[in-house]
C-alpha cells in the first residue's frame, strides 16, 4: 500500500489541490468496517442457531469487550455486518450519541437473520441522503447501505456492504457453475454500477467483500485479483483499498486458517491522499467477540496533506 499511496501523492497532488477548494478545510475523519459474527444483544442466546451459521453465545463481559474497543476506536462512521436487529445495533451504539441506518431488509422479513448497518456519529449531522444498494440478486442476499456526508464542506458517500460468501478465491465470471460464485458475480456488477454513479461526490467504500482482492491461489494470495481488477477498471475514477495487503493480524479471530484480508475501506484518490499510514487492522484483544477484526482507516484533515507530502 505504501507505494500505491506515495505513487498516488505524487501523480495527483497538485491536480487535488487546484481543482478542489474543499481541500482547504480542517475537519478529521475515522471510519471503521466490522463484520460482528451473528451479533444478537440477548446474553446466552445464539442469533441463528447452529443451523445457519456458526452459533454464537455472548455473556456480559463479552458486551462490555466490544463496547471498550468500539470507544478505543473512537470512530466517526461504522460500517457493520451480521447485526440482528436495530435493537442489537443499540446495545452498542446509543442513539443519543449515534444515528442508526439500518437494512430495511429487517423489516421485510421480521426474522432472526444478518443484517448490515452504517452507524454515523451525531457530531457530524444528519445526512444529506440515504441510498440503498440492490445486492439482493437472489432471495436472502444482503442489501448494501449508504448515506451522504458532508465533510470538509464536500459531499461524501459512506457504505456497508456484505457480499456473497462461498467464494474467496474462484473468479467469479469464470465459474457460473458453482452457485456462490454466480452470485457474487452478479453482486459485482451491481455494486461496480452503484460505484461508477457515485464516485463523483466522494466515496468511502466499506464492508466485508468476502473475497481477497490479492490474487486467487487458495490460502496463499498473491498478485492483483479479477474481483479488485473488475471493481477498480479506472473509470471514472481510479479507487485505492486498505488494507492493501497479502496477509494482516487478526490474532482473535477463531477461523485462524484465514490470515488474508477479505474486509476492505476503499476510496477514492481524494481521501486515500488523506488517509495516515496503517496499520489498518485492529485487533480485537479478547475471545468470543467477531471472527472477523475492524478495519479502520483514520484521515487527516486536508489542510494537512501538504505536510505530509
Amino acid at each position: 500500500m505504501q507505494y500505491l499511496v506515495k505513487y498516488l501523492r505524487i501523480t495527483v497532488t497538485c491536480s487535488l489541490l487546484a481543482c478542489c477548494p474543499g481541500l482547504a478545510g480542517a475537519q478529521t475523519l475515522t471510519v471503521a468496517t466490522w463484520n460482528i459474527e451473528n451479533f444478537w444483544h440477548v446474553p446466552a442466546q445464539s442469533l441463528r442457531g447452529p443451523h445457519q451459521g456458526r452459533e454464537v453465545k455472548r455473556e456480559a463481559g463479552d458486551y462490555a469487550a466490544l463496547r471498550a474497543l468500539i470507544a478505543d476506536v473512537d470512530a466517526d462512521v461504522w460500517a457493520l455486518q451480521e447485526i440482528g436487529s436495530p435493537e442489537a445495533a443499540r446495545t452498542l451504539f446509543p442513539v443519543d450519541q449515534w444515528r442508526l441506518i439500518f437494512s430495511p431488509r429487517y423489516a421485510a422479513t421480521a426474522q432472526r437473520d444478518i443484517y448490515t448497518a452504517l452507524v454515523i456519529h451525531r457530531d457530524l449531522g444528519p445526512p444529506l441522503e440515504t441510498d440503498v444498494i440492490p445486492l439482493e440478486v437472489q432471495p436472502g442476499n444482503r442489501l448494501g447501505l449508504a448515506a451522504r456526508l458532508e465533510v470538509d464542506g464536500q459531499s461524501l458517500w459512506v457504505t456497508s456492504v456484505h457480499l456473497k460468501a462461498g467464494c474467496q478465491y474462484d473468479r467469479p465470471h469464470h465459474h457460473h457453475d458453482r452457485p456462490a460464485c454466480a452470485t457474487l458475480a452478479r453482486q459485482l456488477e451491481v455494486l461496480e454500477s452503484w460505484v461508477d454513479a457515485h464516485a463523483d461526490r466522494g466515496l468511502i467504500l466499506m464492508g466485508d467483500f468476502n473475497r481477497t482482492f490479492m490474487g486467487d491461489r487458495r490460502r496463499r494470495p498473491s498478485g492483483l485479483g479479477p474481483v479488485w481488477q473488475d471493481l477498480n477498471d479506472g473509470e471514472p475514477l481510479p479507487l485505492f483499498a486498505f488494507p492493501f495487503t497479502p496477509e494482516v493480524d487478526c490474532p482473535e479471530a477463531k477461523h485462524g486458517a484465514r490470515t488474508w484480508p477479505i474486509d476492505f475501506i476503499i476510496t477514492d484518490a481524494h481521501w486515500a491522499l488523506r488517509a495516515r499510514p496503517g496499520p489498518y487492522v485492529r485487533p480485537m484483544g479478547a475471545k468470543n467477540m467477531s471472527d472477523h477484526c475492524p478495519v479502520v482507516v483514520e484521515f487527516d484533515s486536508a489542510s494537512a496533506i501538504d505536510r505530509r507530502l
